[in-house]
């Protein structure tokens, strides 16, 4: 069995193929984390909404940085599915997740 990595997207799913190339590699236990424009990817609606829904229906625990949310304006236009995470979530999630690999 694979040891789960956490994928942190740092790019706005418009500005770059990340998002969609990291999805690519994922494995059952792993998650994903959207940080700074990335979390644009996060919005209903988006181009990336039906993404993030196939990801969670597999399994996939979808996480995006509540301050870059509240800062971009889209707070309270979330998917349900993403779950918005502090500075010190993410610090902490890194420190759990056994491996991690950033997108830019």
């Amino acid at each position: 069995m694979n040891a789960s990595t956490l994928h942190m997207i740092f790019a706005a799913p418009t500005a770059s193929t990340c998002l969609a190339e990291c999805t690519q590699l994922l494995n059952p236990a792993d998650s994903l984390l959207l940080i700074g424009d990335a979390v644009y990817a996060a919005v209903i609606g988006s181009n990336a909404a039906t993404l993030l829904d196939d990801l969670h229906r597999e399994g996939h625990a979808l996480h995006a940085i509540a301050e870059d949310c509240v800062a971009r304006g889209i707070a309270q236009q979330l998917l349900p599915r993403v779950r918005p995470v502090t500075y010190a979530d993410f610090v902490a999630m890194t420190v759990a997740a056994p491996r991690s690999m950033s997108w830019f």
